[in-house]
């Protein structure tokens, strides 16, 4: 405590003499650039904390890059094309950083089974019958792949999957109408060829 009061940037306590007092004076100051300067020796600002929030920043723009996100009143062209493709490339082609067969197999499997048994159960059926069984049948499911996969994302490991994936799953999963079985249909064709460009565009790891 003497050694920073010596040094001229420490604060000083009530009372003090003159030298003392603008002591506290030049501390004060110190502490008004610094934020989080601890009350003690009145340096320079620390930087941790800025740094930090700007990480943060960084990481939520992160997110964001991964759009546009499936919409189901976009041509099946686009979906299916351009867009599948663009989605496909924001995903990590770092190898640290991939997602793995087997990640990438959990939550495209369970899509691709809800499909399967959806088309098994509404085949020959009218949109209006197609609806119904799919909001009855399909939709609570399908809806439950946005909160594990948004899960995922914040974990590490086989049981995570990159952020780039999870976001562009969850927005493009919210997108679909409730009860449209016609936007439930092209998410799933959509998806397939965002999971094909992936493995064409190696972000996939074996």
């Amino acid at each position: 405590m003497s050694e920073a009061r010596q040094g001229g940037g420490g604060a000083s306590r009530p009372g003090g003499s003159g030298g003392q007092q603008q002591g506290s004076d030049r501390g004060g100051s110190g502490r008004q650039g610094g934020g989080h300067g601890g009350g003690q020796g009145g340096g320079p600002p620390r930087q941790g904390g800025q740094n930090r929030d700007r990480g943060n920043q960084r990481n939520k723009g992160r997110q964001a890059d991964t759009g546009p996100f499936f919409d189901p009143q976009e041509s099946e062209t686009r979906l299916y094309d351009e867009l599948a493709e663009k989605q496909a490339k924001a995903m990590p082609d770092n190898r640290k950083h991939r997602i793995t067969s087997s990640q990438l197999r959990r939550f495209y499997g369970e899509i691709k089974t809800l499909h399967r048994q959806y088309d098994a159960a509404t085949r020959g059926q009218g949109r209006e019958r197609k609806n119904e069984i799919y909001q009855r049948s399909f939709e609570p499911q399908f809806r439950m792949v946005r909160s594990k996969v948004a899960y995922a994302g914040r974990r590490s490991g086989q049981s995570g999957v990159p952020k780039e994936f999870a976001t562009m799953l969850e927005k493009g999963i919210s997108k679909v109408r409730n009860g449209r079985s016609e936007d439930f249909e092209k998410f799933v064709t959509h998806l397939e060829a965002v999971v094909g460009f992936m493995y064409g565009r190696d972000r996939v790891t074996q």
